[in-house]
């Protein structure tokens, strides 16, 4: 009972224990005396916190008790958000119609309305409806917030935020509906995992190793965390963050819900400043004194990781009283002492975010997001463990009565000690620091003679390419194809005897022939830059793997597909065996091989695991980093095989946007993009845009990179492709027309790419005839 009057038991056990107490008065009685805590009790937690009331903390005591004093008389609707009035029977519209909508079930209660299942019979389709029980209404800034949460969600489009369809309002009922998340909350989850720590024949969500599980929280963290950070940059807090409010879908998607509570800066007024709002357990201490920002989310977010963690939460008192000491005043446990096995660097992100200060946590969602993306990508984070002395600074911020009753006596032992100690200790870091100095620059004598002997190598090299008696030299109108090839013509192996200097001078020539569409020379060059790496030398590991992965990409471009992709499924192997088969770039790997394989099984399963690792709003689709952007794009290649197109435009819309920024820096790159999302939006049907994404690529490809650059040509042949496939045939022959001439002029007239050219050139002749024989 006291969980329940405390508003902290989960939906499902809520609603059980709800409906016994509608019908039983002794306990409903009982209720009531939980939740009528006196203010004796109350002004007992803040002299214990903060001292005598009458010294210099009297101000602070006086709005705390004041803050408290209105949480006890909201009750739970207020600050624990336990669920609608006794009064209403939920129970009474399963089974009944509401407008275009047949309520099948209870899913659960929300601060501000229950939630069912429903299913809308005029598309036939499952849904989510959310209703603002009757007796609410007399409330009016329940009505008005219950509204708020419409409109807020309405306009917030993320992978991670429950979308909303429609309003409505029928016989005094207020609802809206959402997408239905085929899944459960966090906290059956948690639940689940508590049960499996003494049950072992309880299924767990991940592959059952503590690499996995950690990696799991992380997840669910890095998903809330964008989804957060794009309801932040739109000026909506949610404010209610918890486990119950998080739902994780079959494919691993974590899903934010219940914006009941959200704060929209556009509509400040409809939060007061003596309002406390959210669930108690996860309320950040600032909130208890009427400070509310970003912040607040990050802290309950964090609260939400650590329970997922740990199978417990972090402040676990049952009595309303005992709960809020704790929130005010306490430090969680540290996530290394009750789980040793616990990464470092995860319980580094956690703590960061869980501060009792919110100037000590991330500054951002989109922070505390990428801190967790790096943890999973196994880079290192920018948090860092406090200090033994940043935690004693923290403490005593917190708590300042009880430290300035102690600063005396620490004082005078302190000077003490001090003199005592104060020359061993300095004469000891003394030959302590001449030490690592000497190891330090011992190190960087010899870093510098290795860099020196590689410049010196290098610059011989180039000074036997470009010396004045040599043809290269002597013509100004030469092209970059041939200063490449004769510079590597005149790069010979057993004239560069440091390995990382060979493999770096073949691998950028392979690049850059590949960035000319040269692939022939570019797969000679990698591979010649995979002889040149020592197998010994492990630090070249990565560098060898990301030069095994171009050569297998240019492989396919040549035909040789059945080579690339066993290259490639070796890469990945590769890659699992270093990092693990959760780790993006594995990820990315496996679904680069099953693209070219086209295989569809693999795909969808591939697609399931990118896409929590790399779900972001539209418009940073195109601003994230190299490995998610690959992910990102590839993904949308995925969608697209699927027949998913919608998810498919939303991914290519963001890289459009991208692109048109990158055209001076990037221009193939750009031409690329266009030419994907060309293809992309004539699968999906949507021709005008094929059309003009298709134009703008060759006329990019024309401007930046010359008429018959293969990036232009493989432009004009997508284009031509797109018209013949719509039917605009004239527009399809005057693109083929010039795509011929260039193709004869480049490759000339024998070339199998000209024939093939040739044979579907007779095609389009045929159907131009067949036309004008119908008009």
């Amino acid at each position: 009972m006291s969980s329940y009057a405390a508003g902290e038991l989960g939906d499902e056990d809520f609603a059980r224990v709800d409906s016994h107490v509608v019908a039983c008065a002794d306990c409903a009685r009982r209720v009531q005396e939980l939740e009528s805590r006196s203010d004796g009790e109350l002004k007992l937690l803040l002299r214990d916190e903060l001292g005598d009331p009458t010294s210099f903390y009297s101000s602070r005591y006086d709005r705390l008790l004041a803050k408290l004093q209105a949480i006890q008389e909201e009750g739970t609707t207020s600050v624990l958000a336990a669920g609608a009035p006794r009064s209403w029977d939920y129970r009474e519209l399963i089974g009944t119609r509401l407008g275009d909508f047949r309520i099948d079930r209870l899913l659960g209660q929300g601060g501000m309305g229950v939630v069912y299942e429903a299913h809308q019979l005029s598309l036939g389709r499952k849904v989510a409806l959310k209703v603002l029980p009757r007796q609410m209404l007399a409330r009016s800034r329940v009505k008005e917030r219950f509204e708020r949460e419409v409109k807020v969600v309405a306009n917030l489009h993320h992978t991670n935020i429950v979308p909303v369809f429609g309003f409505g309002e029928q016989d005094g009922l207020f609802y809206y509906v959402m997408q239905y998340i085929a899944g459960c909350p966090l906290s059956r989850v948690i639940a689940e995992r508590r049960e499996s720590d003494s049950r072992e024949e309880v299924p767990r969500r991940d592959d059952g190793t503590e690499d996995a599980r950690w990696r799991f929280i992380a997840r669910v963290g890095a998903q809330v965390g964008w989804a957060l950070s794009h309801a932040h940059q739109h000026g909506v807090l949610h404010r209610d963050i918890k486990p119950s409010n998080l739902l994780l879908d079959e494919s691993g998607v974590v899903w934010v819900a219940d914006f009941g509570l959200a704060k929209c800066e556009q509509h400040p007024e409809l939060t007061e400043t003596q309002e406390v709002l959210g669930t108690l357990r996860y309320l950040p201490p600032e909130v208890l004194e009427g400070q509310a920002d970003e912040r607040g989310d990050i802290y309950s977010l964090g609260l939400t990781l650590y329970e997922l963690a740990l199978g417990r939460p972090a402040y676990g008192e049952v009595e309303r009283y005992r709960l809020l000491r704790s929130v005010m005043s306490f430090e969680v446990e540290r996530l290394e002492t009750a789980l040793p096995d616990v990464p470092r660097d995860l319980a580094t992100i956690i703590h960061k975010s869980i501060e009792r200060d919110p100037a000590d946590r991330y500054a951002s969602a989109r922070e505390f997001a990428e801190d967790l993306q790096r943890f999973l990508d196994d880079q290192p984070i920018r948090a860092r463990r406090a200090s033994s002395a940043e935690r004693l600074r923290r403490w005593i911020r917190n708590n300042r009565v009880l430290a300035t009753s102690l600063a005396a006596t620490l004082l005078t032992l302190l000077v003490a000690l001090s003199v005592s100690i104060g020359a061993s200790l300095y004469f000891y870091r003394l030959e302590q620091d001449k030490a690592a100095l000497a190891a330090k620059l011992q190190l960087s004598l010899e870093e510098e003679a290795r860099q020196r002997q590689q410049a010196e190598t290098i610059t011989e090299y180039l000074e036997t390419i470009f010396k004045p008696d040599e043809p290269i030299a002597e013509r100004p109108d030469i092209t970059l194809q041939e200063a490449l090839k004769q510079a590597t013509e005149a790069l010979d192996p057993a004239t560069v005897e440091d390995s990382r200097t060979r493999y770096k001078l073949f691998n950028v020539y392979g690049r850059a022939f590949y960035s000319l569409g040269n692939y022939e020379s570019a797969i000679k060059l990698y591979e010649q830059a995979i002889v040149a790496i020592e197998p010994a030398d492990e630090s070249m590991t990565s560098d060898l793997l990301a030069t095994k992965m171009a050569l297998a990409e240019a492989l396919t471009r040549v035909g040789k597909h059945e080579q690339g992709i066993t290259l490639g499924q070796e890469v990945a192997d590769a890659l699992a065996a270093r990092h693990g088969e959760e780790y993006l770039e594995t990820i990315n790997q496996r679904l680069w091989v099953a693209l070219q394989q086209d295989d569809s099984q693999h795909l969808a399963n591939l697609a399931s695991r990118v896409h929590p690792l790399v779900a972001v709003a539209k418009e940073d689709v195109g601003d994230v980093g190299e490995s998610r952007r690959w992910a990102i794009e590839q993904l949308g290649m995925a969608y697209l095989k699927l027949g998913e197109y919608e998810k498919a435009e939303f991914l290519y819309e963001g890289f459009i946007e991208r692109a048109r920024h990158e055209v001076d820096s990037n221009p193939q790159e750009t031409v690329l993009t266009f030419l994907k999302a060309a293809w992309m939006f004539r699968v999906g049907g949507r021709n005008e845009r094929a059309y003009r994404y298709g134009r703008e690529a060759v006329e990019i490809g024309q401007q930046r990179l010359g008429e018959s650059h293969n990036a232009t040509l493989w432009a004009m042949d997508m284009l031509w492709r797109i018209y013949q496939e719509t039917g605009e045939l004239d527009r399809a022959r005057q693109v083929a027309d010039e795509l011929m001439r260039r193709c004869r002029t480049k490759f000339g007239s024998e070339h199998d790419e000209v024939a093939r050219l040739e044979a579907r050139y007779g095609q389009l002749t045929e159907r131009l005839a067949e036309s004008v024989v119908g008009e």
